[in-house]
């Protein structure tokens, strides 16, 4: 089935009828209420990227990766998380009225702060493997 394009040309793609002045592909009046539609819709979040399906998601860390562009943290970095993360805790734990309570986060500190020293000796081996 072919177009005869004489027919097609100078009429606006969404309701048929002719451009008029307008560019194409659409007629003043389509042009106007597509911009309309258009403004009206607010995404709450445009850079917020959603994936299809799970091969979707490794096929955009797989090109990531490839790219350079995926942020991987070192050793290092992980234990200074560990660590500030730990110093927070503790300063939530001194603020605590309730002994239980304070004791769950003493204890949540304790956890992150032996994490650190596991990831800085990690480090410490990369270091020495590297040289």
């Amino acid at each position: 089935m072919s177009t005869n394009l004489d027919e097609v040309i100078g009429l606006c793609r969404f309701c048929g009828k002719s451009l008029g002045e307008s560019p194409p592909p659409s007629c003043a009046t389509c042009a106007e209420h597509e911009r309309r539609r258009i403004t009206k819709l607010k995404e709450n979040d445009p850079y917020k990227k959603v994936w299809n399906s799970v091969e979707d998601e490794e096929g955009d860390l797989l090109s990531w990766v490839k790219n350079g562009t995926l942020f991987v943290p070192t050793w290092e970095e992980m234990a200074l998380r560990s660590v500030s993360h730990s110093r927070s805790l503790l300063a939530k734990a001194r603020k605590q009225e309730s002994k239980a309570a304070g004791r769950k986060l003493f204890d949540d500190a304790m956890f992150y702060r032996n994490m650190a020293e596991k990831a800085f000796a990690n480090h410490r081996l990369v270091i020495a493997r590297s040289r």
